[in-house]
């Protein structure tokens, strides 16, 4: 309990110095009398509630590829200015706020979030006001799909290329009878459709427990997990995040669920943070960055990312870092900031990452990255978390449907 506030004292904090640097920046800027020179990305976010950590994490490596492109001269001669807003995690607020970015700050561009609903919300006001929005981790397919337009694009994964790749591993292990609980929400439903579809995909012989859906904000997991002991299922997919997820695995370990079922999460480092010590070993996670990963670019970046902003980086950290590249490139490539054009530069943009070339899709600029799979473990060099073991990574254009396919979702 002492860690729990303590870790939300810390991510309040955070939170405060963060939207306070930005605003700092911006007096300054005022102060010196910019002539507006610069390239402004309005930045959306749930920087306050359940899903502060995971917010800090995306806004948290937007600001490092800022600071980054920047210091490297700008992009075509200007430098990027990033203006963060909080949403409270209410999509309606999430519009007004998309609104008044476009109205009052005169940014160029829309960017954020990791809550679908909120997410489609920021890409409605977009499509009316003309104006590109970039989603960072939000992760319902439908965002780019049935709901896409011309001015919504992905930096990384869909819930196709999140829950697709711990599918195909599920599908190589000797589990055969499952079952899922995933919150009564718009990401919660995507994941459990495509993890379910991928699963049966590779091994028809696999059976599903009827689904589980406890709302949003649920703390209470007791009866869904006297539920999930019921069936004697041999592995059970989690699609909850922030502190649900935390409860839920807490919950489960205490009713003693785990002695004879493997779960298979969505981990980001704020719920592995959160669960400290108490983390089990041997669960299933993916995510868009793990620590752990043994690649050296990946562990030069968290050493930058730890020295730059204090803490450790994970897939919403990775997710907001990729998106402002993103915009560089395409910016690049258009040689403009002006709307339309830089739209079009994304066609089949393409950007070099340590998992190799990430491709922009044309017509649904969906990116085909993907999320990593591991196995929770603990080693001395970070005692106050566990970390992810034997990672594998599947490139996202497995998973992704094709333009075709895409287009009659639009009914096009």
């Amino acid at each position: 309990m002492i860690r729990n506030k303590l870790y939300a004292i810390i991510c309040i904090l955070i939170t405060v110095s963060l939207l306070a640097g930005f605003q700092l920046a911006c007096d300054t800027d005022e102060e010196e009398g910019t002539t507006g020179e610069t390239i402004k990305i309005g930045w959306i976010d749930h920087l306050s509630g359940g899903g502060a950590g995971v917010a800090y994490q995306e806004v948290m490596g937007a600001k490092l590829a800022v600071e980054e492109i920047n210091d490297a001269g700008g992009v075509l001669g200007k430098e990027i200015e990033l203006i963060v807003r909080d949403d409270l995690g209410d999509p309606s607020k999430s519009s007004r706020i998309a609104k008044d970015l476009i109205v009052s700050d005169n940014v160029d561009f829309l960017a954020g979030t990791f809550n679908s609903a909120n997410a489609l919300a920021i890409s409605q006001v977009a499509k009316e006001r003309e104006v590109l929005f970039m989603c960072a981790s939000a992760q319902s397919a439908s965002i780019t799909e049935e709901d896409g337009h011309r001015y919504v694009a992905r930096a990384w994964s869909n819930s196709h290329s999140q829950c697709g790749p711990p599918a195909y591993y599920a599908a190589e292990q000797p589990w055969t009878k499952y079952i899922s609980i995933c919150g009564d929400y718009s990401w919660g439903h995507a994941a459990y459709e495509d993890f379910s579809n991928f699963l049966e995909e590779k091994n028809p012989d696999v059976t599903f427990a009827d689904p589980l859906w406890p709302k949003y904000g649920e703390t209470d997991f007791s009866p869904y997990i006297t539920k999930i002991m019921s069936e004697n299922t041999d592995a059970v997919f989690v699609g909850l995040w922030g502190a649900g997820c935390v409860a839920f695995i807490k919950q489960a370990m205490a009713a003693g669920m785990l002695d004879d079922t493997t779960l298979i999460v969505a981990l980001d480092q704020d719920i592995k943070e959160s669960m400290g010590t108490e983390m089990p070993e041997g669960i299933v996670g993916f995510n868009g960055f793990n620590i752990g990963i043994d690649d050296e670019w990946a562990k030069d970046w968290i050493d930058t990312i730890y020295d730059s902003m204090g803490v450790y980086p994970g897939g919403g950290s990775w997710q907001g870092y990729v998106t402002i590249y993103w915009f560089k490139e395409a910016i690049e490539k258009a040689g403009t900031v002006e709307t339309e054009a830089v739209i079009d530069a994304l066609d089949n943009l393409t950007m070099d990452t340590f998992v190799g070339t990430v491709t922009m899709r044309e017509f649904d600029h969906q990116a085909d990255g993907a999320q990593w799979i591991g196995i929770t473990t603990f080693v001395p060099e970070y005692p106050e978390f566990a970390v992810m073991k034997d990672n594998t990574y599947i490139p996202g254009s497995e998973f992704l449907p094709s333009v075709e396919e895409v287009k009659a979702m639009r009914g096009e």
